[in-house]
């Protein structure tokens, strides 16, 4: 089954690129007066991963089975890490509903929870969109289910069936900055740029950095530190967790008070990385250190982590030393910013058991 999967993959991915090729190919030929475009910018949108759950019935009978068949995409713009970075949980309520066991014809359930949690990417790993493919992976999930007996007083009863996707997931904007050491220098003309209030929509990842504030501090004569603060938006259809416990809140583990709203701002750079902060961690994912940075970020504690309230949180980082003329003028510079995080979301369908007879 796992071998027809990866079959069907392998050909739907190259079915896409051909498209893509063919369409390349139509608009080198068109003629010069109508305009093709391909929107290939693909790190636009809010979307992570995504599902379909197909195979749910609104009614079913009692001591029945079903199979309900999860296709779940990755419709953002950043892979999932290879290793126990993405899990999907189904959600049954025990008293109704069960995982067969080794005797599904009397109804042996297997109802252990680690069960009905799915490690994604065990096979591959769940690429985001690109070029080479457009739509991002897939993967699909397949859960036999059986249906117990209902209470005898009953004719039927509804119960509700639910999906929850756990995964590590990445934020990365690339914008141009202007920087200038002069800022507050009269009598300065024909500058290239002027520091200003950056703006953005998405980057296509749920959480999106929405703009940045620009300001340079004055520090003496032609010397400012540029002073960034880095506005943050959940902006997905889920929730923002802690990227080490993804497999928590799918396992129904015990969570600790930061799993939540938990942000880590990976690494902010700009003037070729001379202003840069990286937060790097070991292998118990603790702060190892802040060796040759020269950016300094504000955080709630020792582990450099931010958290979001009400969908939303602030970043702010200053340089550690400032820019001074005629060592640099005003001037257009490359700023990245890459954020770490976790998401979940959790989908459900409400089905009606009913008795196979009136008694």
């Amino acid at each position: 089954m796992k071998k027809n999967k990866q079959f069907k993959k392998i050909i739907i991915k190259a079915t896409l690129f051909f498209i893509i090729l063919q369409l390349l190919f139509v608009v080198g030929c068109s003629g010069q007066k109508q305009k093709h475009t391909i929107d290939l910018e693909f790190k636009k949108g809010t979307d992570g991963l995504n599902f379909d759950i197909i195979g749910l019935l609104p009614e079913l009978y009692e001591q029945s089975s079903f199979k309900i068949t999860l296709n779940v995409f990755n419709k953002g713009a950043y892979d999932l890490p290879e290793t126990n970075s993405g899990f999907v949980s189904l959600n049954l309520e025990d008293d109704y509903m069960c995982l067969p066991g080794g005797d599904a014809e009397n109804e042996y359930c297997n109802t252990e929870k680690g069960n009905l949690i799915f490690h994604l990417g065990d096979d591959s790993q769940l690429r985001g969109r690109s070029f080479s493919n457009p739509d991002g992976d897939f993967e699909i999930i397949e859960y036999p289910i059986l249906v117990k007996k209902i209470d005898q007083q009953s004719f039927q009863h509804d119960v509700f069936v639910g999906v929850t996707a756990c995964y590590r997931y990445q934020t990365e904007l690339v914008s141009e900055l202007c920087i200038d050491p002069t800022f507050y220098e009269p009598g300065q003309l024909n500058k290239p740029c002027s520091p200003k209030d950056l703006s953005f929509s998405s980057q296509g990842a749920p959480v999106a950095i929405t703009n940045i504030e620009v300001k340079m501090l004055s520090y003496g004569k032609n010397k400012v530190k540029p002073f960034l603060i880095i506005h943050l938006q959940n902006k997905g259809n889920g929730e923002v967790i802690h990227k080490d416990h993804v497999e928590d809140v799918c396992s129904s583990k015990a969570l600790s008070p930061n799993t939540y709203n938990t942000i880590h701002l990976r690494s902010i750079e700009f003037l070729g990385g001379k202003y840069k902060f990286e937060n790097e961690y070991n292998d118990v994912a603790t702060f190892v250190g802040d060796a040759g940075e020269t950016l300094e970020c504000d955080f709630i504690n020792q582990n450099k982590e931010t958290r979001m309230r009400d969908g939303k949180a602030q970043i702010r980082c200053t340089a550690k030393t400032p820019i001074a003329a005629p060592e640099y003028s005003a001037m257009l510079t490359q700023l990245k910013v890459v954020l770490d995080y976790g998401y979940t979301f959790t989908e459900s369908e409400k089905i009606t058991i009913k008795k196979k007879g009136l008694y």
